[in-house]
């Protein structure tokens, strides 16, 4: 019987050979994201505990619809009480604020030192423990108080003096409450809270509104870095008894909606609009991070900064947007992030009108999936360097005689 001697060169094929088979299955291209949800978590975490699959959300008109509706019902809630605010608003004088008193028909009260005085200098100021004096009446406590209320006062006080004394009280200099604005506004300072209600909005435009890139200088970090961001124009941090809040600036000066009003000693900063990017990854033409513009860009206009994907590598059914959820953890665990997945089949070109309507969020990933055939002619890509090597080998073998 007449035994068959394979070279190195078959032997290492046939040890290959489940290699190759195995790339077959593995890189046909068909399957996505939602059936084989393995490839998007890990199967196991450090310590050995199962990844949670990611929620997987198709983008369709259903979607979007809902998306829109979820906006719309958190706006109406927070702009009817917006307004319950703006219509209960009363200004409380506080220390060092300056009082004008006037009792009419009786000047000597209401202007003791001559008729031609500035209006401050003809005023009082509150004292720090928030009472003022006046004749005939004596100590008046005023801070906490509206303005009729302390005419009411002083106009009680006066009554047996003065027969139905008319009293004026007004605020004419506005020192005891402010607010702090800091961050990528043009005037960055302090402002005071008047009579007249102080807005998120308000306080934004009386500095001068936010910066533009190229403004105010410097980078987002320091460090002498040459690029020089705008101010962020979808979000700004209200910090008000040592809770920070995030104001959505973008849909207040689109629609209106999410103005608040400021308190006495609220601190209100822009920061500059670094982090407001997204990322393009996979089979584009062009895969890099990708600045909003004015806080707003579509996942249409992603692909198209990218511009488009790779024809040759692309696989246009798996266009995804990768979005990390922040979760609820117990007291003092560690912060942990649910990643959500929106699907596009962007095939179609009618497709990219959902992609045009569906609106990106900071450091959402933008990810097209690579087809099979480019997975195939990769992996062989990775095996042919070890096949020649062997086949070299055997050649110098076969050179120099080795057995």
């Amino acid at each position: 019987m007449t035994q068959t001697t394979r070279t190195p060169i078959a032997r290492l094929a046939l040890a290959l050979m489940p290699l190759l088979i195995s790339g077959c299955a593995y890189t046909t291209g068909i399957q996505s994201v939602a059936q084989d949800e393995s490839q998007w978590y890990g199967e196991g975490g450090p310590e050995g505990e199962g990844g949670a699959p990611p929620e997987i959300i198709p983008i369709n008109p259903e979607t979007l619809l809902e998306m829109r509706r979820k906006q719309v019902q958190e706006g109406d809630d927070g702009e009817r009480t917006f307004q319950e605010r703006m219509e209960e608003y009363q200004y409380r004088v506080g220390p060092d604020d300056v009082l004008n008193i006037v009792v009419w028909n009786h000047p000597e009260l209401s202007n003791p030192m001559g008729q031609f005085q500035d209006i401050e200098q003809m005023g009082q100021q509150v004292s720090k423990d928030g009472t003022i004096f006046f004749p005939f009446v004596g100590e008046v406590r005023v801070a906490g108080r509206t303005t009729g209320e302390i005419r009411e006062t002083i106009a009680e006080g006066l009554a047996p003096y003065i027969e139905s004394p008319q009293v004026g009280v007004r605020v004419v200099a506005f020192r005891s409450k402010k607010v702090y604005v800091t961050g990528k506004v043009n005037e960055p300072g302090i402002q005071p809270i008047t009579n007249v209600p102080l807005t998120v909005m308000d306080a934004i435009n009386q500095a001068g509104g936010m910066q533009t890139a190229g403004q105010g200088g410097g980078g987002s970090g320091g460090g002498g870095g040459s690029q020089s961001y705008g101010a962020d124009q979808r979000t700004a941090i209200l910090t008000r008894d040592g809770q920070q809040h995030r104001i959505d600036l973008l849909e207040l000066y689109s629609t209106g909606e999410g103005n608040r009003l400021l308190r006495d000693g609220d601190v209100l900063y822009v920061p500059d609009n670094s982090d407001n990017k997204v990322f393009v990854l996979g089979e584009f033409n062009e895969q890099s991070s990708v600045l909003m513009h004015q806080g707003e860009m579509t996942l249409a206009e992603a692909v198209a900064q990218a511009k488009g994907f790779d024809s040759e590598a692309a696989y246009a059914y798996g266009l995804y947007v990768i979005r990390g959820v922040p979760q609820e953890t117990e007291e003092g665990g560690a912060p942990r992030i649910k990643p959500k997945v929106f699907h596009l089949d962007a095939r179609a070109a009618a497709s990219m009108v959902l992609a045009d309507q569906f609106q990106l969020q900071p450091r959402d990933v933008v990810y097209v999936a690579t087809s099979g055939l480019v997975r195939w002619n990769r992996l062989i890509g990775q095996i042919l360097p070890t096949v020649r090597a062997a086949y070299q080998l055997r050649i110098l073998s076969e050179g120099f005689d080795i057995e």
